[in-house]
């Protein structure tokens, strides 16, 4: 996908080099969620059989429980800790299974330890189906956690291992589509025309190289040129709405950044 946008939309004026690090969505483009990219798109072009087509329906919609299932399941530190599992502070803030991963536990060992939950959050046995903590006010369904738990301890680990991954990489994945979104929405932002990209630490040579000679006057234009990454594009539209803001700060007052910081000091 990489080399197919950058041939047709930039074209290839020197040997071509293909690095990963071209995508916009690199954090996304992981080995394990290449069923669930490219399948559906599949389907939709009509070269994906039936009985595949079936199996990847059944595939995804485990992995959509699983999901539902990290992200509801809730408990305080306080709960986790009395279920065996550490890494994390022993507090009253909610964590879920998903945050729990986050803090570098793995999957299998958390829903090991729900399903091996023989006594509530007092220490009583669980004849109740309500885990209840004084403490911390929580209330949850012990029942149901342990089963869903259990249902998941059932698949396929391949499964478990997506669902896992996905938990790790959701925090940043989130954050990136933010901002892409964004400097797609902003492509006619216009760069500075004094800019100095040799005084930009994040830009490699080759990139001062190709800005300075071309000197592109909007994001969109820069993000044409071939050879510059998209972490790259980040810093560059970044900096370009920081230098926006303070423009409009000094119409909005009629002084520059030097007189209100001039200002600020007395």
């Amino acid at each position: 996908g990489v080399l197919i946008d950058d041939l047709t939309t930039k074209g290839a004026s020197e040997p071509y080099r293909m690095f990963t690090s071209r995508s916009e969505y690199r954090l996304s483009l992981r080995s394990e969620n290449a069923d669930r990219r490219l399948t559906p798109k599949g389907i939709d072009t009509g070269v994906v059989g039936s009985y595949r087509e079936c199996a990847f329906q059944n595939s995804l919609k485990t992995f959509e429980e699983g999901m539902r299932f990290a992200t509801s399941t809730s408990f305080s530190g306080y709960s986790w800790h009395r279920m065996g599992l550490e890494g994390f502070r022993n507090d009253a803030r909610q964590r879920s299974v998903s945050d729990l991963i986050q803090s570098k536990i793995g999957l299998t060992a958390i829903l090991e330890a729900l399903t091996a939950t023989k006594t509530n959050i007092n220490g009583n046995p669980t004849a109740a189906t309500t885990m209840k903590n004084g403490d911390t006010g929580d209330s949850i369904a012990i029942g149901e956690a342990v089963a869903g738990a259990r249902k998941l301890l059932e698949v396929h680990e391949s499964a478990r291992f997506a669902i896992e991954v996905e938990c790790q990489y959701s925090l940043y994945t989130e954050r990136q589509k933010t901002q892409v979104l964004r400097m797609r929405e902003q492509r006619d932002l216009r760069i500075p025309k004094d800019i100095d990209y040799g005084g930009m630490s994040w830009f490699s040579s080759e990139e001062v190289e190709k800005l300075t000679k071309i000197r592109p006057k909007t994001i969109g234009e820069a993000n044409k040129i071939n050879g510059i990454t998209p972490a790259s594009m980040s810093f560059l539209f970044a900096h370009c709405l920081r230098v926006r803001k303070a423009e409009n700060m000094e119409k909005k007052d009629g002084r520059s950044s030097e007189e209100r910081q001039t200002a600020t000091t007395k």
